[in-house]
């Protein structure tokens, strides 16, 4: 696969996990995230979201860590994606690497016993 669309399909993923957290905070009924945009580039947003989806409050720093790590990642993963000429496979593996770690570790936190 070419990286610049291996570097897309990341990004994508990343979009529908978080669409995915955003609705779940959206359904705890806070009128707080009801009224506003949850974009994942808003520091208010990603720590609202998790504010609402960490399973317990003493998780709610870690939870908001992870969705900076992964808010950064999806930024770091946008110039490959963009780029159709980009050969730079080792790049590519190395933010998959991080994508993998870095939800892993989201899923663990939220209580989601997703398998490695």
């Amino acid at each position: 696969m070419r990286p610049d669309i291996a570097a897309s399909r990341l990004r994508d993923a990343i979009q529908i996990i978080w669409g995915e957290l955003a609705d779940r905070a959206r359904r705890t009924g806070h009128e707080e995230i009801q009224t506003r945009k949850t974009n994942l580039n808003s520091d208010w947003a990603r720590a609202t979201v998790a504010k609402y989806v960490a399973p317990a409050q003493d998780a709610v720093p870690d939870v908001a860590s992870l969705l900076e790590n992964i808010h950064l990642l999806h930024a770091d993963l946008s110039s490959p994606a963009k780029d159709p000429l980009s050969e730079d496979r080792s790049r590519v593996e190395d933010l998959y690497s991080r994508w993998h770690l870095h939800l892993h570790a989201l899923s663990t936190a939220l209580g989601l016993g997703i398998a490695e």
